[in-house]
């Protein structure tokens, strides 16, 4: 989506645009819907929060809309997915409303302030301790930082992860703090997702750049130089980047090689109705290999089919992560077995399941290790003829895509001849 939206905002702003893509058929790496038989599932992002300001903006660019608006592709989530939970031991304790189990974002962030700030070299887990105590390395905060990101919590940089809400602890301001927790200055609340999935958001962006006279190229780049073109927007996962890049610029690709991935599975199943908990999903402390469920039929229960026909209830499984990269190879029958026989335990009876789909993503997630932020600035600070864009650029989700292609644009245009 990075490259993408850079894409459509230079067509548009005029510039002669070719995207080349590998993907026959498919675009948008991060957000793709995909049909199996009798189903959809939804093989990247699912759903966005309401900050996603960049992903709302560029949907309401390419005629999807705006949340709320009339007209508008999306849908917000039910009131059902309000709940999450952290699987404890042979249970799901529920944590609230909040991500990590603090209701009230306001009382949170004052507590946050009486602390020391994090350091630029810390990582979440290693300042959570320090400050806190020991129990924070087993709570939800734990579970949340593993499940996000599938790798050891204490590899996430403070800093790196949470810029804002680190700055915030720079100043000691409660107020900075709590903006950055409770959303001050959004006009939306909840989690979105496009009706007919999140596939919405590539295809329409694809068909805008065409309209704004760009092209679409189906074949892969191996060599930039073979490009002539004034700028290239390198727009991959940052290990397909640092490949493009290493004969030319081996600094450039050496700090794309820094970027850590986890290895990821993700188990879609349907299931029979049952007694079983309701809310957005639950997150699995390390040294489980499930990094967590959403529980998507809660999400999306305005509008089931077709993510759950036939009165089907619909799950998304993370599995593997750094912790378990084995589990990404595993078979499907294998993962299939063993991600339901986990779920029986928490959910407290064995889930009657009548499909399941897996897709394997050997780089899923870009990690924001300790420095990330500063290899990023460096590698911008390089950038000449081949300007980068991708998820990898701040924190892996579809809104960082999306951001990293709306800034690319801006730096690609400033490197256009007059």
């Amino acid at each position: 989506m990075a490259g993408l939206t850079a894409a459509v905002t230079l067509a548009r702003a005029g510039a002669r645009v070719a995207v080349h893509s590998d993907r026959p058929g498919r675009v948008g790496s991060i957000a793709p819907s995909s049909e199996v038989p009798d189903w959809r599932i939804e093989r990247g992002a699912s759903s966005v929060t309401y900050r996603a300001d960049a992903v709302f903006r560029l949907a309401a660019q390419v005629g999807l809309g705006r949340p709320g608006e009339p007209g508008s592709a999306w849908l917000q989530m039910g009131p059902s997915a309000k709940d999450r939970y952290v699987a404890d031991g042979e249970r799901l304790r529920s944590v609230g409303p909040g991500l990590i189990g603090f209701r009230h974002a306001a009382d949170f962030a004052r507590g946050l302030v009486r602390h020391r700030a994090p350091s630029d070299t810390e990582s979440i887990i290693t300042w959570a301790k320090l400050q806190f105590g020991p129990w924070i390395a087993t709570s939800p905060a734990r579970a949340f930082t593993v499940g996000v990101w599938g790798c050891a919590p204490d590899k996430v940089g403070f800093a790196d992860a949470w810029p804002e809400l680190w700055q915030g602890l720079q100043t000691g301001s409660p107020m900075a703090v709590q903006r950055r927790m409770a959303g001050d200055g959004h006009t939306l609340t909840g989690t979105w997702f496009l009706a007919e999935g999140m596939g919405m958001l590539p295809a329409a962006s694809r068909r805008a750049l065409l309209d704004a006279g760009g092209r679409w190229v189906e074949e892969a780049v191996t060599s930039l130089d073979a490009l002539d073109v004034d700028v290239v927007v390198v727009a991959t996962d940052a290990s397909d980047a640092a490949d493009l890049v290493r004969p030319g610029n081996p600094v450039a690709a050496g700090l794309l090689d820094a970027v850590e991935h986890s290895p990821i599975a993700v188990v879609h199943w349907l299931a029979e109705p049952q007694d079983r908990p309701l809310g957005f999903g639950m997150l699995v402390p390390a040294p489980d290999p499930v990094l967590g469920t959403v529980f998507l039929s809660d999400v999306r229960d305005q509008f089931s089919a077709p993510w759950a026909p036939d009165g089907l209830r619909a799950y998304q499984t993370m599995v593997g992560g750094h912790a378990h990269p084995e589990y990404v190879d595993r078979s499907d029958a294998e993962l299939i077995t063993d991600v339901l026989a986990r779920h029986a335990r928490w959910f407290g009876s064995a889930p009657v399941v009548r499909a399941a789909h897996v897709v394997r993503w050997k780089r899923a997630v870009s990690i924001p290790t300790i420095g990330h932020r500063a290899r990023i600035r460096q590698l911008q600070a390089g950038e000449g003829r081949v300007v980068y864009a991708g998820s990898y650029m701040a924190g892996g989700t579809l809104d960082d895509a999306v951001v990293s292609g709306f800034d690319a644009s801006t730096r690609v245009l400033a490197r256009m001849p007059a």
